[in-house]
């Protein structure tokens, strides 16, 4: 009877097919500290091990891990590459790279890993919707659809996968389609002003002779979601009266966008010394506008993907004084 082979398991030691490396007790400690949010820890154990022997590829996976944590996506990208070509099978690796393309917009790179990931964890709904909005970057709204839908199977109330199904309808010009998605997502998740808004612009694109069935109930979630929001305890507190007036500005649209045109010379020339802005951006595209805003703002916050009160309780901490919406009802925001 021939002996039976050993599992090999998933996590940082699977890593290498080849000899156990004689710094894995320390490995384990780095990826036991890495699950536990310890990430500096876990980073300075991998460091000393890759300075006794550099071409350790765990030390690398796991710093490329840990550099997703941190959203420092070229050292993701420059770890995790090489980490993919030893094992190609580790989800995490593959998913790390794709979000890390993603941002980085290396849409087809993305593509590639998040069609890895999905097919090592073809359940993980994470992974599938971010394949889904890949497809529809790419202007692949048939493939995206059919991946919305296989979330829908795992998870039939996916507030994700339902708002980005209406959102492709509308993009396909299927409005009616469209509104009826929102109108079914307002009543899931009251509390989410994203459908409401891509509800009052998606209207926006009805024939003139259909406009006014919809204001009643557009209306009513309006009214509905405002007074969720007057319902929520506000931790806003009065400050002290100081020099400085700390201003925010929340756009989906910071990057090459009509919206620079306006905002750029608002940033080159107001007085910082009066005031201190901060943007907080709703959408996830970045370009050399991008990186403009950040280099002429006090910050730059991604919210996208934040719930509402979660982008209210951030926005409060900031003490912000005057809060300037530079988007409206549109995508994103």
């Amino acid at each position: 009877m021939g002996k039976k082979k050993k599992k090999t398991s998933s996590n940082a030691s699977s890593l290498r097919k080849q000899k156990p490396s004689k710094f894995q007790r320390e490995l384990a400690q780095a990826f036991q500290v890495f699950q536990t949010k310890r990430f500096r820890l876990a980073h300075d154990i991998c460091v000393d091990v890759l300075k006794k022997e550099p071409k350790n590829a765990d030390a690398k996976m796991l710093l490329g891990l840990i550099a997703y944590e941190n959203k420092d996506w070229s050292v993701v990208i420059e770890f995790l590459k090489e980490a993919v070509k030893i094992n190609s099978k580790i989800f995490a690796v593959h998913f790390s790279l794709a979000r890390a393309y993603h941002e980085l917009s290396y849409r087809d790179k993305a593509r590639s890993h998040y069609e890895a990931a999905v097919s090592l964890k073809e359940r993980d709904t994470q992974a599938l919707i971010y394949l889904a909005n890949c497809y529809g970057d790419d202007q692949n709204f048939e493939a995206a659809m059919e991946t919305y839908q296989k979330i829908l199977a795992i998870e039939p109330e996916s507030a994700g996968a339902l708002t980005n199904i209406a959102l492709t309808q509308a993009a396909l010009g299927e409005m009616s389609s469209a509104i009826r998605g929102y109108e079914r997502c307002s009543k899931l998740y009251p509390d989410r002003a994203d459908n409401v808004s891509n509800l009052l612009t998606t209207q926006n694109y009805l024939p003139p002779n259909d406009k006014s069935q919809w204001f009643e109930s557009s209306k009513t979630y309006v009214e509905k979601l405002f007074e969720s929001f007057l319902k929520q305890p506000s931790a806003y507190q009065r400050r002290e009266r100081k020099q400085e007036i700390k201003v925010g500005i929340v756009s989906a649209d910071l990057y090459r966008h009509s919206v620079e045109y306006f905002l750029r010379r608002f940033l080159n020339h107001y007085d910082r010394d009066t005031l201190c802005v901060t943007a907080y951006y709703t959408a996830t595209k970045e370009d050399e506008f991008t990186e403009f805003v950040r280099d002429q703002v006090f910050a730059l916050k991604n919210i996208n993907g934040l719930a509402n009160n979660n982008a209210v309780d951030l926005i409060v901490a900031d003490e912000i004084d005057v809060l300037v919406d530079l988007t409206g009802h549109y995508r994103n925001n």
